[in-house]
């Protein structure tokens, strides 16, 4: 199955139950972070063809009849809404909820309206809906940071010509590069034009964070806590422009042997927050003399795009990275895999692919030797500029004060549902 978490499990070279309570995992090499590769959610291989064919087709797609956690399956509603009942076998012991209907709704003032109304319990919500419009009585508003961040993806090859990172040997494959992203000195020149603070302020209403690299603050024990964030340096950006030929001779657009510094950014347009912010993004970009031209797409086409790596720059996220750095498969060239990686900007460093391979397999899994190896990797990536690092952004979780017990954290905000009443 071409998924792109295969990678997550590929370490894994088998699964046996020597007992009804034990189950043994064998694994290729160690792995410091193979606890976290288990919460990857598991499927019953044997409910599926031999061969997975039916993996899209299969009903318990649709008609789960499998599950570990706090809550059971119940059924599917009219309205697109999921039940989800109290599970009396949970390990842990039954929560206090008798069951759950999730139901989704893309319009956040309607959200707002359904917990105003007695309709929802509960509701996440972008933070500049909140400041909006503020909950009413009855109603808690509680922020907390997301456990990922908003980055714009830089694609430094060719995205005429995508191609694997690696042959069919693993060897590394010299890639076209991308006419204009693909020197260094015009990545760092993105970095530092755009204004992070000004961004967070106005477009996410403060509900946001600087980030210096892939790690997040959250994961304390791994993040480069000596590594400044990328400044806002509109003079530096100009004399890296300057030294690799993009001149603006009087005009706004930068030019380099007659071409224009033309690029384009893409961004899904079923949010509203992310548009705001590609739109806030392409006139700082300008303002610095790029040629940004802001590509609004659905979330399925962004997405392919990405994928594919037929873009200049997208605008995106990643979500749930979880308590240690497992995102190996966003810098490895074997990654770089047109239409199924996750290292979808082409970056091939092999300094930091090394890094994150003896991090994650230290013996012993020492915290403090593991950091200060991903503090080196982390400075790396900031230096070579696969990502814009915009954001930690901020969600903020609003729900209707006869529940208590909640407390959201970084790891997701019901991860203590075991702790969630109801107030007579």
């Amino acid at each position: 199955v071409q998924s792109p978490y295969r990678t997550v499990t590929q370490n894994i070279m088998d699964i046996a139950t020597s007992d009804a309570h034990t189950v043994v995992i064998t694994l290729a090499e160690p792995d410091c972070n193979v606890l976290y590769a288990l919460t990857l959610p598991w499927l019953p291989s044997h409910r599926y063809a031999s061969d997975f064919s039916d993996m899209r087709t299969n009903p318990l797609n649709l008609t789960p009849s499998v599950s570990a956690g706090p809550l059971l399956f119940a059924g599917p509603d009219a309205d697109g809404s999921v039940r989800l009942a109290r599970n009396p076998d949970y390990w842990a012991g039954p929560v206090w909820l008798d069951g759950w209907t999730y139901r989704v709704e893309s319009d956040p003032a309607q959200r707002l309206a359904l917990l105003a109304t007695g309709q929802a319990d509960l509701a996440l919500l972008p933070a500049n809906a909140v400041i909006a419009d503020p909950p009413g009585p009855g109603l808690t508003a509680y922020g907390f940071s997301d456990d990922g961040f908003s980055f714009v993806a830089v694609n430094l090859a060719d995205p005429g010509e995508p191609v694997p990172g690696v042959d069919a040997q693993g060897n590394p494959v010299d890639q076209p590069p991308h006419p204009i992203l693909g020197d260094v000195a015009v990545r760092q020149a993105l970095a530092h034009s755009l204004d992070y603070d000004r961004l967070i302020g106005e477009v996410l209403a403060g509900y946001g964070g600087r980030l210096t690299s892939f790690v997040l603050p959250t994961v304390a024990w791994a993040y480069a806590q000596d590594l400044p964030p990328v400044a806002y340096d509109p003079a530096a950006a100009g004399a890296l422009l300057d030294g690799a030929g993009w001149t603006l001779n009087g005009a706004t657009i930068r030019q380099r042997d007659g071409k224009l510094l033309s690029l384009s950014l893409l961004v899904n347009d079923d949010d509203p927050v992310r548009v705001a912010l590609g739109e806030a993004i392409q006139g700082q970009l300008q303002a610095a003399g790029f040629d940004i031209a802001l590509e609004k797409a659905d979330f399925a086409q962004v997405t392919g795009a990405l994928f594919d790596q037929t873009y200049d720059l997208a605008l995106t996220g990643w979500a749930d990275l979880g308590a240690v750095p497992t995102d190996e498969q966003f810098w490895r060239g074997e990654d770089d895999l047109p239409g199924a990686g996750l290292n979808f900007t082409s970056y091939a460093n092999p300094d930091v692919a090394a890094a994150l391979a003896t991090a994650r397999r230290l013996p012993g899994c020492d915290a403090g030797k593991r950091g200060q190896i991903y503090a080196q990797a982390q400075a790396q990536v900031q230096a070579d500029v696969p990502y814009l690092f915009v954001s930690v952004q901020k969600s903020v979780l609003v729900y209707r004060n006869r529940w208590l017990g909640i407390d959201p954290g970084p790891w997701g905000y019901d991860a203590d549902l075991a702790d969630w009443f109801l107030a007579e």
